[in-house]
């Protein structure tokens, strides 16, 4: 559900090509969208062990096409490159960090002071770190 939200805040921001349809749901993007976003989905290789590092999986946003274009983080107007307060996207666009390219679903923007800072600092820090090293459970 939290992934189907991130998608709708991307495709709101105009970008790419998707469309608004008549529907029920006045904010649902065309579901051949979504579709051509997970069907080009991959685990970022350049990160931890299968793309698992501090809990959390990383994905290849630069493999990722919607109808055709490759996504532009830095074009969702998102601060930070976080996308969202609580099941945030956090993207890694500056190219000379070592994840440049992808992205991950953290527990909370950290930057959603003071409740944010806190979930992440004991989920995807802390605890992403020891205990939930293989997979913060969500």
């Amino acid at each position: 559900m939290a992934m189907s939200y991130h998608f709708t805040v991307i495709f709101d921001s105009g970008y790419p090509s998707c469309e608004r349809r008549k529907s029920k749901t006045k904010h649902a993007p065309p579901a051949g969208c979504i579709q051509n976003a997970y069907d080009t989905l991959a685990v970022a290789p350049q990160v931890g062990d299968n793309g698992l590092q501090g809990g959390n999986y990383n994905f290849d946003y630069t493999q990722v096409m919607i109808q055709g274009s490759p996504i532009d983080p830095t074009s969702f107007g998102c601060p930070a490159d976080r996308c969202g307060i609580f099941d945030p996207l956090h993207f890694h666009t500056k190219p000379n960090s070592a994840d440049f390219g992808t992205f991950h679903v953290d527990t909370a923007n950290p930057f959603f002071i003071p409740v944010g800072s806190l979930a992440h600092l004991v989920v995807d820090i802390i605890m992403g770190n020891t205990i939930w090293a293989s997979g913060i459970p969500r």
